[in-house]
């Protein structure tokens, strides 16, 4: 609407021209929208998976206690342009879907049968081992390549290159 009221003395050659400069208005203010909310959106989960994981470590377990931190810190933080009354609000919204959050979670865990603390020991073995297997793969490409003599090089330079099976197919 706000399109159709700002452009109403703009000629357009065509109805196919007002249509482009239409969706040329909406896919910008939808980016707009978009990257005003992604930002939100990426600082409050990072906060809050960072606040539960920063708690769990430290505690050396998990609990439904480093959920509703969580969730009641990055709240308040949310909120920290409103003010006191607004931090209070944000905290008490962000500590009870921090509870969800963390009731959830911790029952999806009792239900498989693995706690945090062996999630977290298997995923730094995961990566010790990929770790290992890089270096073991960096090792062997070293080993394949192996530098050619120079008598060869000299032999290459004044016969020609050899013939191999791949130059023949």
């Amino acid at each position: 609407m706000n399109f159709m009221e700002n452009n109403q003395a703009t000629a357009f050659k065509s109805h196919l021209d007002a249509k482009k400069k239409l969706q040329n208005e909406f896919t910008v203010n939808f980016a707009k929208g978009g990257f005003k909310w992604g930002w939100r959106v990426a600082l409050f989960t990072t906060s809050y998976c960072g606040i539960v994981t920063m708690i769990s470590v430290y505690r050396g377990k998990s609990s439904l206690y480093e959920y509703l931190t969580a969730g009641l810190i990055s709240g308040a933080l949310y909120k920290v342009n409103m003010g006191l009354k607004g931090m209070v609000a944000g905290g008490i919204i962000g500590g009870a879907l921090g509870g969800l959050g963390g009731v959830a979670s911790l029952l999806l865990m009792s239900m498989s049968g693995t706690t945090m603390e062996e999630v977290r020991y298997w995923q730094y073995k995961w990566k010790e081992y990929r770790d290992e297997a890089v270096v073991e793969a960096y090792k062997m490409a070293e080993e394949k390549e192996q530098p050619t003599p120079d008598i060869v090089k000299a032999h290459d330079s004044k016969v020609g290159d050899r013939i191999t099976l791949e130059s023949v197919k």
